[in-house]
């Protein structure tokens, strides 16, 4: 979990309820620097998650990972993995709805030997969501306020949408490098509160690439481990703070 005051939290809370609701962000409540692009996409994208429940009569898939409860993981990303570098969030759901679609997500459950999944219902997928959502936002709402970072590498500034078709903003970089035991690896990034993989950079060992304030973890694919792609759910990274994490694969 990352550090943040508890003004954070509550700042962080209405932002995801309005994102939740799908208002309108508005320009002057957002400091700058800060951007909520990729938040915004996985809510978007959580909540047509919460909509194809019922249609195909299952709970809501989810990860064990350390520091909180279970996060939710997309279903396009479980029901038919794995996305390739350039997929985006409606690539992926072209795909769901494609000829590829691999069945009922009872059949992606036990098709899965991995302990590492569980099933939760809709109203505790939501507020697992939440809770680590609003973790992941007042941890870059606190960011804010340290520009200049923990002591290391220096961030670099990134020009970013605040929110999808908004304004941009300049936005602190944090510079960080992933490394694995084997070389020629894939590797993503995804936010700690919802399993949607984003590609990182390849090939290992090790890679490095900038990302914006919050807590992550990552996963590898290539290789000896196949198209899917494995997550280290222990390696929590929260920034700024970590400047690298080594994956056991």
């Amino acid at each position: 979990m990352g550090e943040y005051t508890e003004q954070d939290a509550e700042r962080a809370s209405r932002i995801l309820e309005t994102l939740i609701r799908r208002e309108r962000l508005w320009d002057e409540k957002f400091d700058e620097g800060l951007s909520v692009v990729d938040v915004q996409a996985h809510v978007n994208e959580f909540l047509n998650d919460l909509e194809i429940l019922p249609a195909i009569g299952a709970y809501f898939p989810a990860m064990k990972v350390a520091g909180g409860p279970p996060s939710p993981v997309s279903l396009a990303w479980f029901l038919n993995p794995p996305w390739p570098p350039f997929a985006g969030w409606w690539g992926r759901w072209a795909r769901f709805w494609g000829d590829e679609y691999n069945g009922p997500l009872s059949d992606a459950f036990r098709r899965s030997s991995d302990p590492v999944f569980v099933s939760l219902s809709p109203r505790q997928a939501q507020e697992n969501f939440f809770i680590r959502a609003r973790d992941f936002l007042a941890t870059r709402l606190s960011a804010l306020r340290r520009p200049g970072g923990p002591p290391g590498p220096p961030r670099k500034p990134l020009n970013i949408y605040r929110y999808r078709q908004g304004p941009p903003t300049t936005a602190g970089g944090c510079l960080f490098s992933v490394s694995t035991n084997s070389h020629g690896l894939r590797t993503y990034w995804t936010g700690a509160y919802y399993i949607s993989p984003n590609f990182f950079d390849a090939p290992t060992t090790p890679v490095e690439e900038y990302l914006l304030a919050g807590t992550y973890i990552f996963g590898v694919n290539g290789g000896a481990y196949g198209s899917n792609v494995q997550w280290d759910t222990n390696a929590v990274c929260t920034l700024p703070g970590k400047t690298s994490v080594h994956l056991e694969y």
